[in-house]
């Protein structure tokens, strides 16, 4: 079996493993009307402080028009504001509401405790060895994907 495909399946593996594991499987992310799809994009526009549709499809490989819809429930809620972007003015930015960052804010603290609470029997040792291991693997995915971007 080539290394790739060995390397594929053990990805899909943990994948299953995962998602289950930390709660990510339900429909609404920790309990809130939110999806995990929207939390994410929440998150990246908090991260971000202002970032332009465009700038998010390609750095989460979302569809645009699921995001657009997403954007456009963000608005109605006044979660989200578009501005025109000081450096092109052809160019819009979104940025958060005042509520958009505290519903974020709040989302990203229960979901380090939901996480903490479920890793918290772990041992120390354990835990700077998965954490070592996760940094690992974020850094040679993101190596590889700027290496094609």
């Amino acid at each position: 079996m080539k290394k790739s495909l060995q390397t594929a399946i053990t990805i899909r593996r943990f994948n299953r493993f995962y998602l289950p594991y930390f709660h990510l499987l339900t429909q609404k992310y920790l309990n809130s009307e939110y999806s995990v799809a929207e939390a994410r994009i929440l998150y990246e526009i908090y991260e971000n402080k202002e970032i332009s549709a465009r700038d998010m499809v390609r750095k989460l490989y979302v569809d645009k028009s699921y995001l657009s819809r997403i954007l456009k429930k963000f608005e109605s809620k006044a979660l989200i504001k578009r501005e025109v972007s000081q450096d092109d003015s052809r160019m819009t930015v979104i940025s958060l509401t005042k509520n958009g960052e505290a519903l974020a804010e709040d989302l990203i603290m229960q979901s380090n405790r939901q996480i903490e609470k479920d890793i918290m029997e772990i041992s120390e040792s354990d835990l700077d060895k998965l954490t070592y291991h996760l940094e690992k693997i974020i850094e040679i995915l993101d190596g590889e994907r700027n290496e094609h971007c």
